[in-house]
């Protein structure tokens, strides 16, 4: 198949803008639950974590919507847990995108 298309036509545009990602982690009827929502059209999706400060482990973790949403995560309330979200780079490492406060 033959291209047509003339390279020495084709301009680059860049471009700016603002999003905001919010991550809350509280407790809900004695469990963690993770709160968050984002207005980023771009990179809604990733992965939500619940994390043990005692070993930086995943204890859980989902997708997150583009909508946003809670995580209800099973997990008891109490100090040990910050929650993180993060995106999948092509090379498959996690990328942070926002980690909350430890809890203590």
């Amino acid at each position: 198949m033959e291209s047509n298309i003339d390279l020495s036509s084709v301009a680059t545009v860049t471009g700016h803008a603002s999003y905001k990602w919010n991550l809350r982690l509280a407790e809900f009827n004695g469990e963690c639950a993770i709160y968050y929502n984002t207005d980023c059209p771009l990179l809604a999706g990733g992965y939500i974590h619940l994390v043990t400060i005692e070993n930086n482990s995943f204890a859980a973790n989902i997708a997150a919507k583009p909508e946003g949403g809670v995580f209800y995560t099973g997990k008891p309330w109490g100090s040990g847990w910050y929650a993180m979200w993060a995106q999948k780079t092509v090379e498959g490492n996690d990328t942070v995108l926002l980690r909350t406060p430890t809890t203590k």
